[in-house]
């Protein structure tokens, strides 16, 4: 499979468990545009059952999809944003020391 669908099969693996969290790890990583925005319409359904998602991205864009993000910088989780309070701007700025919890 290619990292795409491998990514894919993880995610579906994922969904098809009973846990109440998912933890993912840079999950659409390598996934085509519209495949991403199917995985994230799974979660945000899933989410409305009462799942929670926690996952690590590199992608901002990703972030958008979330009601709270936690910046990480030196180990530890520096500042959290939630609402309309998540936008690029302030999760650079609070990745480079610009904002704490």
């Amino acid at each position: 499979l290619s990292g795409g669908n491998q990514q894919k099969v993880l995610f579906a693996r994922a969904l098809a468990s009973d846990a109440e969290v998912i933890f993912l790890d840079d999950p659409m990583r390598g996934v085509d545009v519209g495949t991403k925005q199917e995985v994230y319409r799974l979660i945000r359904a899933e989410a409305e059952n009462g799942r929670s998602f926690v996952w690590y991205t590199t992608e901002l864009e990703e972030l958008t999809n979330c009601e709270r993000i936690y910046v990480f910088r030196e180990g530890r989780a520096a500042t959290r944003l939630e609402g309309d309070a998540i936008e690029t701007g302030r999760i650079l700025q609070a990745s480079f020391g610009g904002e704490h919890v």
